[in-house]
């Protein structure tokens, strides 16, 4: 039987496969990071910079347009799958 945390992480997985799948998306990137970035919230810092720069390089400085994002941090398990985190 699952733990009340596993049964929410399964749930928080599912309902983000789902919001990727069912999104019509204009671009679909990956972003690989080294394994010496392990901190979630230096990768969280990586990302607002690269969509920052990415925005004013595509927009310019108009706030009506801005690139959306859906990060979602995953790893390598022993075996070569990925597992979302």
């Amino acid at each position: 039987m699952k733990s009340f945390k596993e049964y929410v992480c399964e749930k928080h997985k599912n309902n983000a496969i789902r919001a990727i799948e069912e999104t019509q998306w204009d671009y679909f990137i990956t972003l690989p990071f080294s394994k010496k970035i392990t901190s979630e919230s230096k990768i969280n810092l990586v990302l607002i910079n690269f969509r920052n720069r990415l925005n004013t390089g595509l927009f310019g400085s108009s706030i009506r347009k801005k690139v959306a994002m859906f990060p979602i941090i995953d790893e390598l398990t022993p075996n070569g799958q990925q597992e979302l985190l």
